[in-house]
């Protein structure tokens, strides 16, 4: 893992939270998305359970982070604790 990535985002935005296997999962949107936040939550929530079970081993990082960013050119990129999103491409809907 580089130690030397660091995320910074700057905005206006809103965070839907939940606790899984003791790992904090964090969803951020700007406030124009309305039920995108929660469906990505959703399957972050069942992704983390999933891959702990089948695997037997639990997520490896403390947190998971991620951010739905308005016309993000890219479309995602994805670090250890953080995954930075088009807003397009954040979730289904």
């Amino acid at each position: 893992m580089s130690t030397y990535l660091v995320a910074l985002a700057v905005g206006d935005w809103q965070c839907l939270e939940r606790k899984v296997d003791a790992v904090p999962i964090r969803v951020c949107a700007v406030p124009e998305s309305k039920t995108r936040p929660q469906f990505a939550l959703d399957v972050a929530t069942h992704s983390i359970q999933f891959y702990n079970q089948w695997y037997g081993i639990r997520y490896p990082f403390g947190k998971l982070d991620m951010l739905a960013i308005p016309d993000y050119e890219w479309g995602g990129i994805g670090e250890h604790c953080v995954h930075l999103l088009s807003r397009h491409r954040f979730a289904a809907g």
